[in-house]
């Protein structure tokens, strides 16, 4: 039975409904991995709605300590009892009440703006005085209510930065599992592919026997070659299993993909590609700009310092104040109170507990080294993955073309031992072991090329691809 055939029937079944023949098939290699696997796999989608989650609770928590609230009442009643010696007690009944807005800042500062009315009764008659209220208070220097901010808001915000971190690593180890999954599987094909090659040639050995040629050898490649044919559906059957285990990950059915081929041992493409005559350094650097890990380490350290700042610098809390009134005109009884304009300023002044600064300073400041430990620590990674996947690179590159080199001997060497066999001068152990040493090189070729491909792949999750790739179609990466 041939690779295509049974590719065809195990792998995927295109044709296994009307729906399936008319859409278009996904085609899956190593660059439409990322796509998918970000797309549709269900993992991933259950750590985007967790980061989701958590960056909404985030902004309900900073628009909970900057609200804008448009309408306010304030109403009030309250009766009265003047006593005097001479003349009758007097009962006053006073009232109120007053709408208007308010708007708070992050920061601590508050403005408010209210209109209202006053109303006094008593026994001579009512009095009503409208007015008008602007008031605003601001925090001037170490304020201990932004100070209780801003460690509430790091505690959110950390929240928030530990559910994206979770969200990166699990596109990042997603996404490498399943590109492995895949160079996996090509290598399996490759070696089924090298396998068939062999019984091609052994079947040709034996037509060009003819009928005159030996019983015995004949018997005994065609036996090797029953033997080498089970081997192939051994391989078949595992590689099947893979296959379906890559499409699951990829949250794919069957139908849905085309068939993965055997993909060329195409060397231009990757020993000469992108990570072919690069230094290091150039790598890391560019691999460092583009972490998105790094960036979100660094957005907590800097949440972390401006913490330790404050409360070094908060040794006081002065808080400003600006207000305003305006009194209309009075209206009731016999005599009317002219219009008022008042304008004032205050400040207070209070001694924040020492103590507490002092603790909210180390705990900023062990924040802070302990964001830019994991930062180095994360660098370091980096950089030795980098370094040791090059060289990698570069020693495996090696390796492939000296085995090349070896195989392009070999096959000549078979040739000519064929054409001796012929001649009565070459035994058919002989031959066979001559075409057994091409197998196992090519066997060589491709482990060594599954490696490289590997640390291609390796290469491209240290270094941000991952992410470059994403943001083609996905801008929300972009916010890191």
């Amino acid at each position: 039975m041939g690779l295509k055939r049974v590719l065809g029937y195990v792998i995927l079944g295109l044709v296994t409904s009307t729906l399936a023949a008319q859409e278009q098939p996904v085609v899956i290699n190593l660059d439409s991995i990322i796509r998918i696997t970000y797309q549709r796999n269900l993992e991933i989608q259950a750590a985007r709605f967790e980061k989701d989650a958590a960056d909404l609770q985030f902004n309900l928590f900073e628009k909970r300590l900057s609200q804008f609230t448009p309408f306010v009442v304030e109403a009030g009643y309250q009766n009265r009892e003047r006593r005097f010696e001479r003349s009758p007690n007097r009962h006053i009944r006073q009232g109120g009440i007053a709408v208007g807005s308010r708007k708070e800042f992050f920061d601590g500062t508050e403005v408010e703006l209210f209109v209202g009315s006053q109303m006094e009764v008593d026994i001579s008659g009512s009095d009503s005085n409208p007015y008008i209220d602007f008031e605003i208070s601001k925090p001037l220097f170490g304020s201990a209510e932004r100070l209780e901010r801003i460690i509430e808001r790091n505690f959110e915000e950390n929240e928030k930065l530990s559910a994206s971190l979770d969200f990166i690593d699990t596109i990042r180890e997603l996404i490498f599992d399943n590109q492995f999954l895949y160079i996996d599987i090509q290598h399996d094909l490759r070696e089924i592919y090298f396998t068939e090659l062999l019984i091609n040639d052994l079947q040709q050995i034996v037509t060009r026997m003819g009928e005159g040629g030996s019983a015995n050898d004949i018997f005994y490649l065609e036996n090797q070659i029953e033997d080498y044919r089970s081997e192939i559906l051994e391989e078949q059957n595992e590689l099947e299993s893979t296959i379906f285990r890559l499409l699951d990950e990829l949250g794919l059915q069957p139908g849905e993909a085309e068939e993965i081929f055997r993909e060329p041992i195409d060397f231009s493409r990757t020993l000469n590609g992108r990570y072919f005559d690069v230094s290091s350094e150039d790598l890391l650097n560019r691999s460092i700009a583009a972490d998105v890990e790094i960036r979100i380490l660094e957005i907590a350290e800097r949440n972390a310092a401006l913490k330790a700042e404050l409360a070094r610098a908060g040794k006081l809390d002065i808080v400003g104040k600006l207000f305003s009134r305006y009194d209309a005109e009075s209206i009731g009884r016999g005599s009317q109170r002219e219009a008022e304009f008042l304008f004032g300023a205050a400040i207070e002044i209070s001694r924040i507990d020492p103590k507490l600064l002092m603790l909210t300073e180390r705990q900023a400041g062990a924040e802070v080294m302990q964001f830019a430990t994991l930062q180095e620590r994360r660098k370091r990674r980096v950089s030795s993955r980098i370094e040791s996947n090059l060289a990698q690179l570069n020693n495996r590159r090696e390796i492939i073309e000296e085995l090349q080199t070896v195989l392009y001997d070999k096959k000549k060497l078979f040739e000519i031992e064929v054409e001796e066999y012929f001649q009565g001068r070459e035994t058919v152990e002989n031959l066979l072991r001559s075409r057994n040493s091409i197998l196992s090189t090519e066997y060589q070729i491709s482990r060594n090329y599954t490696s490289y491909m590997t640390r291609v792949a390796l290469l491209d999750e240290v270094s941000g691809l991952y992410y470059e790739e994403i943001r083609k179609f996905d801008d929300e990466l972009g916010e890191f």
